[in-house]
C-alpha cells in the first residue's frame, strides 16, 4: 500500500503537469511535424518525376 501512495505523489505534485497533459500536448506537435515532412518529401518526389 505504501508503494501505491508514493506512485500517486508522483503522478502529480502540486502545481505539476501530469505525464498525460504532457503527452497531449506533444503528440499534436509531432505529428504536425511528421506530416509537414512527409509532405516536403512526397513534393520532392513528385518534382523528379
Amino acid at each position: 500500500m505504501k508503494e501505491l501512495f508514493l506512485y500517486s505523489n508522483l503522478r502529480q505534485q502540486k502545481g505539476g503537469v501530469t505525464l498525460e497533459q504532457l503527452l497531449n500536448f506533444l503528440i499534436p506537435i509531432m505529428a504536425r511535424v511528421v506530416g509537414y515532412y512527409i509532405c516536403k518529401w512526397l513534393d520532392r518526389k513528385n518534382k523528379n518525376s
